[in-house]
């Protein structure tokens, strides 16, 4: 029999709840689930791209991967399973805000797609090709099927998804287990790790550099440059990048890629802007100063949409006090363009999936694509309206894509 759109939604709650898959800490020895619900709004629809969307999505693989490539030549080794960029559904088109190769996220866009695909044909590969994928890439880096996601107590909220990407792992062969950084034993170190925490932690988190100093085999590696918007800054203040680069993949990433500069004493040449100092940027209009100033990375507010700052927003003393703060602090900040957000009409079940509701929200897709070959993996979207800011939340719908 078909399902309805608010059975589906309920199925999808009932199954990420069977699976521990968002437990939350009450300490670090009891991981108690406190909802009955997901900590989010559940559709029980995909969303859906149009065919020429798709293709889009598809070609931005390969020229992530070179991109990577390049940098990777330049600033140090780097060998992540997958690439996954941030990209905003703009007035104009898809673009790219960030890319990350973190794998929070990455167990729950394989539990939607592969939910969804009982019902519908999803976009991406299926759950056991994805998960063959991994052990294959484990396995070619690590000599090994069996490893460890080592976690922190600024990244414990993601337990619930590590420990579910174990379980699926293990179902395929695997050999994977998570555990806190600080419960790792002189035997756990004869195994291989997965990075499950932030780069920064390695510098400001005691329980990263005791686990650091012992030596561990890591992947991904330790290196600011992939986590965050530092590529980006690259691909556009690097020349000898953007050489190493194929023409084709160049025009790809230059339509996709948010153009993104480091804020430092000096306005980068390509700034598009007549400025001789950021300051400069509150004499002009609103319009005019359609910008967003964001961290680069490498602190605990560089995620979660915690320092971003929208220039036509602020006042004219705002703006000069925020860029002298930065500046006289000599953190890493960048600055972007701003695009209108396109917005999009979701469906989400409410009053404990006894009704359709329907928000008009802003998009924000992340695609995982293979390192290796550029290929796509799988993909999720979240929307949410009444907000710049598109992350998982209590009133974000997270869903898969078709």
């Amino acid at each position: 029999m078909k399902q309805t759109f608010l059975e589906r939604a309920q199925e999808i709650n009932s199954l990420a709840l069977g699976s521990n898959f968002y437990p939350v800490f009450d300490n670090d020895k009891e991981k108690i689930p406190t909802t009955k619900n997901l900590p989010f709004l559940v559709s029980g629809n995909p969303y859906e791209l149009t065919t020429e969307q798709k293709q889009e999505i598809k070609k931005l693989g390969p020229a992530l991967k070179e991109l990577f490539k390049a940098v990777s030549s330049l600033q140090g080794n780097f060998d992540p399973f997958f690439i996954r960029p941030d990209i905003l559904l703009t007035t104009a088109g898809f673009k790219i805000c960030e890319v990350e190769t973190q794998s929070f996220g990455f167990p729950l866009s394989i539990f939607l797609q592969n939910s969804f695909s009982t019902w519908f044909q999803t976009f991406g590969q299926s759950q056991q090709q994805v998960l063959s994928k991994f052990i294959n890439y484990w396995q070619t880096k690590t000599n090994s099927t069996s490893g460890t996601f080592v976690y922190s107590n600024h990244t414990k909220k993601f337990f619930g998804q590590l420990q579910y990407f174990c379980k699926i792992l293990n179902d395929e062969g695997g050999n994977f287990s998570v555990k806190s950084a600080n419960e790792i034993t002189n035997e756990d170190l004869n195994k291989p790790f997965y990075r499950a925490f932030y780069v920064y932690e390695q510098e400001t988190n005691q329980e990263i550099i005791n686990f650091i100093n012992k030596k561990p085999i890591l992947l991904p590696e330790i290196n600011k440059y992939f986590e965050g918007k530092y590529i980006l800054v690259d691909y556009f203040e690097n020349q000898e990048i953007k050489r190493k680069i194929s023409l084709s993949n160049q025009e790809i990433l230059d339509n996709y890629l948010l153009p993104t500069w480091m804020v430092t004493n000096e306005i980068p040449q390509s700034f598009p802007l007549p400025i001789k100092s950021w300051s400069e940027l509150s004499l002009l209009s609103r319009n005019q100063r359609n910008y967003v100033v964001k961290r680069a990375g490498g602190h605990p507010d560089a995620s979660w949409s915690r320092s971003v700052v929208f220039l036509n927003k602020l006042s004219k003393q705002q703006i000069t006090e925020l860029f002298q703060d930065i500046l006289q602090k000599k953190e890493d900040w960048v600055i972007q363009p701003f695009y209108k957000n396109e917005k999009t009409k979701l469906s989400y079940a409410a009053d404990n999936f006894s009704e359709e509701k329907t928000m008009n929200g802003n998009i924000r897709f992340t695609p995982y694509f293979e390192y290796e070959n550029g290929e796509l993996l799988n993909m999720k979207v979240t929307a949410r309206e009444n907000t710049l800011f598109i992350h998982g939340a209590s009133d974000s719908i997270n869903t898969t894509v078709i």
